[in-house]
């Protein structure tokens, strides 16, 4: 018995010399990440503080879609989108349902009337608004995007003609 309790110890003392080298290595070589928290309302510029998706973008832009638009906050000032009657290059909707990020400079938005996609680089909207009612979408690794709507249809984006093909 005294020889297990002298082998756990010896161990336990490998180990208690061993693990703040390895903890001192880890923070040495692992980033620090401050985190700066801030609420923002319609003081600051939010279209509305009812709050439906959040997104963080590889820009480390934060996009709120609200119940009256998509809210883009670059740490100091908040630019909305909303839509414009009667022009296509605006959002469908104004009622922000989802937030996906593709690929680079490229985001989607679910509308209470459609789909769009936002170049954020050109600051152009396509409106997609077959996809009006209830809808699920995806993105594979490869940033292709599936939607899934009403009708059970699977319809996939084509990015070179600009629109969504039915399965």
């Amino acid at each position: 018995m005294a020889g297990k309790i002298k082998k756990a110890y010896a161990e336990f003392a490998a180990i208690a010399l061993i693990m703040p080298t390895i903890v001192l290595t880890m923070s040495a070589t692992t980033p620090a990440f401050a985190y700066n928290l801030q609420q923002l309302s319609g003081k600051d510029g939010l279209s509305n503080s009812a709050i439906q998706a959040i997104v963080q973008d590889r820009e480390r832009l934060m996009w709120f879609g609200s119940c009256d638009g998509l809210n883009m906050y670059d740490g100091l000032n908040i630019r909305v989108y909303k839509p414009t009657p009667n022009n296509p290059t605006s959002l469908s909707g104004n009622l922000i349902e989802g937030i996906m990020e593709a690929e680079d400079n490229i985001l989607w938005i679910a509308t209470n009337h459609g789909f769009d996609r936002l170049d954020k680089k050109k600051r152009l909207i396509e409106y997609h608004d077959e996809f009006r009612g209830k809808y699920h979408w995806a993105k594979t690794t490869a940033n292709d995007i599936f939607v899934i709507s009403e009708d059970r249809f699977i319809s996939c984006y084509h990015k070179a003609q600009k629109v969504f093909r039915k399965i």
